[in-house]
């Protein structure tokens, strides 16, 4: 009985800050199957005798975080490894764009990928971050980059 309500003292102080945690960085219907997995581990932990730090705890929280944006991916694996469809979509809509994808090219490989996913491949920063291993603002910081990199790269070059 003391072991049920210590973990019940536990659960009642980490759960408002977690819930926080996890509702900022995975979808909203993740949210609590990750929570409860991560409690899940939390009684595992303390019926081996562990103490619960709050350091530890998002540890725990993190792994979970990972385990949900792998389980996620599968559908997405394809597209992360393959780009040759996407490829040849891109050279298919040039038709007389070849100052872009000459611009496009010179992108460091990570944005030049998330551009293609999102623009080529049409995925949603959800979907794309998912691909690429990354976190959904990742893939939006990245695309900013690469536009403001493409419009710094095209405004260089004479008009023709």
């Amino acid at each position: 009985m003391e072991e049920s309500s210590e973990f019940e003292q536990v659960y009642q102080r980490l759960l408002p800050r977690a819930r926080r945690y996890l509702t900022c960085r995975l979808p909203p219907d993740a949210v609590d199957d990750c929570l409860a997995e991560a409690f899940v581990v939390v009684w595992q932990h303390m019926r081996r005798g562990g103490w619960v730090s709050p350091a530890w705890f998002r540890q725990v929280l993190r792994n979970k975080i990972g385990d949900n944006y792998r389980r996620r991916r599968p559908h997405l694996v394809g597209l992360a490894t393959d780009v040759e469809p996407l490829m040849a979509s891109r050279e298919a809509a040039s038709n007389g764009h070849e100052e872009l994808l000459a611009a496009l090219d010179g992108l460091p490989a990570v944005m030049r990928r998330t551009v293609e996913l999102t623009y080529w491949g049409g995925l949603t920063s959800d979907e794309a971050a998912g691909a690429l291993g990354v976190s959904p603002e990742a893939v939006r910081q990245r695309l900013v980059r690469a536009r403001c990199a493409l419009r710094s790269a095209l405004s260089r070059k004479p008009p023709i």
